[in-house]
């Protein structure tokens, strides 16, 4: 009996560089990863850039054919399609490609989550343990002020790409009030890694939800133990006993308040004469209580 023959393919071969393209744009609007005005990918396979054009979003609402994903050279000479097809991030996409020879996808979205946490001043950084696997530490953000889609912004992206690499740590970066571009060895790799950053994202700001949804239950919980129940008249017990007690120039809060209010802030200050007042590690401090610790000359430290 004959041996079998071994068949090899080539890369370009056993890929189908459009369908995959197609295929993972499809999964980045199913998945909320970008919206109908915008995203794009591109994907190199031997000497050849497969990329998603212009108009992918808003005109064809991600139902993509073949026929429009666009070929080029490195160099972004048309080998297939038409040159004004090429999409607006184009610049950006070709640029990380030349730059990076062991890069071979990149995918930008126009994200909802990780745009939203940096426009608000909180940090993205790897809190998940599916972040961690991919090596996302502090993800890097472009300066606002920036132009959009300019040549400063990209060249910027570019050297925090050349950042990342060197500290091993994952090749993406978000664009404030737009989306985030990631750049990996091949398209699943790439999309993984996007879809990543978009639920830690998403963790981060669900936890931020929490906790100031806690912090506000404490504080109307304590506001509605100081009411006076009905029927009742309200009498001055002097309650600092029970906030804390006073030690020299230091006043320490007592360790079983875990929120320290602007209605503690005045009742420790009519008080004693402290002008530090001590808190846990644990406590929750209200923006009014450092408002109302300001105006009166008082200095919050935690342990």
């Amino acid at each position: 009996m004959a041996e079998d023959k071994l068949i090899c393919f080539t890369e370009d071969e056993i890929l189908k560089p459009r369908e995959i393209i197609i295929e993972l744009m499809e999964h980045m609007i199913n998945r909320g990863l970008t919206d109908f005005s915008g995203g794009n990918m591109a994907l190199r396979v031997g000497e050849k850039i497969y990329s998603t054009q212009t108009h992918s979003a808003d005109k064809y609402r991600w139902k993509l054919r073949p026929d429009n994903i666009l070929v080029t050279d490195i160099d972004k000479n048309l080998l297939e399609g038409r040159k004004e097809t090429l999409s607006r991030e184009a610049d950006l996409h070709f640029g990380i490609l030349r730059k990076f020879q062991d890069i071979n996808c990149t995918i930008h979205g126009n994200t909802f989550y990780s745009p939203l946490l940096v426009s608000q001043g909180v940090k993205v950084w790897g809190a998940t343990e599916v972040a961690q696997y991919y090596n996302i530490v502090e993800i890097p953000v472009v300066p606002e002020g920036i132009p959009p889609l300019s040549d400063e912004e990209n060249n910027m992206i570019i050297s925090m790409f050349e950042d990342l690499k060197k500290k091993g740590q994952a090749l993406v970066v978000i664009m404030p009030y737009h989306g985030i571009i990631v750049g990996a060895k091949d398209h699943n790799e790439a999309f993984a890694l996007f879809d990543a950053v978009e639920s830690n994202s998403k963790f981060i700001l669900y936890g931020e939800l929490l906790k100031t949804s806690m912090l506000v239950n404490k504080i109307f919980e304590k506001m509605g133990n100081s009411l006076d129940k009905p029927g009742q008249v309200k009498t001055n017990t002097g309650n600092v006993g029970n906030i804390g007690e006073g030690s020299g120039s230091i006043f320490q809060l007592d360790s079983k308040n875990k929120i320290l209010t602007s209605e503690d802030i005045s009742d420790i200050s009519q008080k004693v004469s402290s002008k530090t007042i001590k808190v846990g590690p644990d406590v929750a401090i209200t923006d009014f209580a450092l408002n109302k610790a300001e105006e009166l000359g008082i200095k919050i430290i935690k342990e």
